[in-house]
């Protein structure tokens, strides 16, 4: 056709229905037709799941009843754009949270939803309150005190925001990495002597009492040195047992865990 009418197949997003539905309304501005060619110009463009809603519609309603287009507008949209569907996406724009996504993931998620929830984004006042309420508290707290001229300013200066703190959190990574490294170089005298580190583990063994107070006071001498510290409730003392990468050590010596090799040792004969 001349006018070029969008083929509708069906979607499971309502929005795509409506979109095709007002694109199609909006394309009888252009031609001159009635009530009942409004109905066949726009049925000739359904085919697939949507082409076999009309068929059983058809089949429904009758051989001799003539379609007009109001019921016609009436039963696609109770079809294709059902309320409880949109009601549902609008819930969950007013749930939508950034959490760990990126902001611009997190901006285009809100795009996306907010059309399903116009009277809550009608004016660019309630559209930056709630995307600031979706924003991570981190981004709240560095925005809170930030002008902004619109929506597409905040999302901008969202976006700049983000970058910074992942940046400053890299480069405090980097340095935490490189004392860990300090650390661990300046003290090979006791690494496997009375010390063994694991990534974020540390495991201090003695054989006395005695030697075993010095050795902490040693090892937590040369992480207060490098900046490390450690959690203190993470932290256990003066154990006579201990569960360190699939090993129990004790003054017995090191063993397996039992409990990571419960399931072979229990394991029937075939």
């Amino acid at each position: 056709m001349a006018t070029d009418p969008p083929i509708f197949r069906g979607s499971k997003e309502p929005l795509d229905a409506d979109f095709w539905l007002h694109t199609i309304e909006e394309k009888f501005g252009l031609i001159q037709c009635n009530d009942q060619e409004k109905v066949n110009y726009t049925a000739h463009q359904l085919r697939d799941a949507a082409g076999a809603w009309w068929h059983g519609y058809k089949a429904q309603v009758g051989e001799g009843h003539h379609v007009t287009w109001a019921e016609f507008r009436e039963a696609f949209r109770a079809y294709h754009i059902p309320k409880s569907v949109l009601n549902t996406k609008r819930d969950e724009f007013r749930r939508l949270r950034q959490g760990n996504k990126p902001v611009m993931e997190y901006v285009n998620t809100f795009n996306y939803l907010a059309q399903y929830a116009l009277e809550d984004v009608n004016t660019d006042e309630k559209k930056q309150d709630h995307f600031m309420n979706g924003l991570s508290l981190k981004l709240q707290s560095h925005l809170s005190t930030t002008d902004f001229r619109d929506f597409n300013d905040m999302v901008s200066k969202a976006i700049k925001a983000e970058y910074k703190m992942n940046a400053f959190e890299n480069e405090n990574r980097k340095i935490d990495m490189e004392n860990r490294k300090r650390a661990a170089s300046s003290s090979t005298g006791e690494l496997d002597v009375f010390v063994v580190i694991f990534i974020d583990d540390v495991l201090i063994f003695s054989k006395t009492e005695e030697e075993h107070a010095e050795h902490i006071r040693i090892v937590l001498h040369k992480l207060h040195n490098h900046r490390l510290y450690a959690k203190f409730s993470k932290c256990e003392f003066w154990l006579k047992e201990v569960a360190f990468l699939g090993h129990i050590l004790s003054e017995n010596g090191v063993v397996v865990d039992p409990s990571r090799v419960k399931d072979v040792l229990d394991w029937k004969q075939p």
